[in-house]
């Protein structure tokens, strides 16, 4: 496939960059939960909407924006709850996100909740349970260490307080290599989530009308990399793909190309998709976009 450029077509409208998806049944469910203040882990591949869906259905509630972090395998309990530390020559107590949110009564998001160590998700199951804690290095009122309940209102104003996560594989590990880095979870952590649920790809025609809003992409081009992005993640499920997916992320990633960047449709595949992947998934994805759209 030869890279040729041709002059780059006017971009997309600017209210096209809030198009998103989800199924009805999955968005419904998580914008309750969370307006109701239950505990909700979202599950899915990467790049299935996990996060937006978070985000849209947290903008709606009212009160004290979402504190938001990634969870990584050197994240302390220091830096997540907070820690001592100097300032002008005097100690003090630096809160940290997951201690700040529940000050604020604000929802609290976790993202790639499989990535973290258990001494940091231990420290989250009593939060979980909707319990009070103690912060032993904070004071309260009385002198004596800050006793926190995070999920009641201060001065009878309600709290806005709930735990959303989001993670790639169900706190099972991952044997395959995609998801390199996760952990096994620990049930009686896992069991703390009021609602697990589980997201996939979105169906074809709502991926393509999604390229469409989103990239600018027309819809015939839409409709060919809704095409090759099926059959990839079939064959990644069969195994035939063995260290490559092909998220809506990429699909979008491609359909931006070609929209923007004055590319043919399989020169933006070239650059956004098949010279990412790994040697040995290369042959493989180069024939299923021949199969699909018909072009070498």
């Amino acid at each position: 496939m030869s890279v040729a450029l041709a002059p780059a077509p006017a971009p997309a409208p600017a209210e096209a960059a809030d198009a998103t998806w989800w199924e009805p049944p999955q968005g419904e469910l998580v914008r309750r939960a969370l307006a109701r203040r239950l505990n909700v882990l979202l599950v899915g591949p990467t790049g299935c909407g996990k996060t937006t869906l978070l985000e849209r259905a947290l903008a709606e509630l009212d009160g004290a924006p979402p504190a938001a972090l990634n969870l990584h395998g050197d994240l302390s309990v220091d830096e997540l709850f907070g820690a001592r530390e100097l300032r002008g020559g005097e100690t003090v107590f630096r809160p940290g996100p997951a201690l700040q949110a529940m000050l604020d009564r604000a929802p609290l998001v976790l993202h790639e909740l499989d990535a973290a160590t258990p001494e940091v998700l231990f420290c989250l199951q009593r939060v979980l349970e909707r319990k009070d804690v103690v912060v032993p290095a904070v004071a309260g009122p009385d002198g004596r260490p800050l006793r926190l309940d995070p999920w009641r209102g201060r001065d009878g104003a309600a709290s806005r307080f709930v735990v959303a996560a989001t993670a790639n594989t169900l706190g099972r590990g991952d044997g395959g290599g995609l998801y390199r880095g996760t952990r096994v979870l620990n049930e009686a952590f896992l069991d703390r989530f009021d609602l697990v649920v589980r997201l996939d790809y979105p169906p074809p025609r709502a991926e393509a009308a999604l390229l469409v809003a989103r990239a600018g992409v027309d819809a015939d081009d839409a409709a060919a990399i809704v095409r090759v992005a099926g059959l990839a993640r079939r064959a990644a499920a069969a195994e035939r793909l063995l260290a490559t997916t092909f998220s809506v992320r990429k699909a979008l990633a491609w359909a931006t190309a070609r929209a923007h960047l004055g590319l043919d449709l399989g020169a933006a595949f070239v650059a956004t998709c098949l010279d990412r992947a790994p040697d040995e998934d290369r042959v493989v994805l180069a024939e299923l976009y021949q199969r699909a759209t018909g072009r070498r």
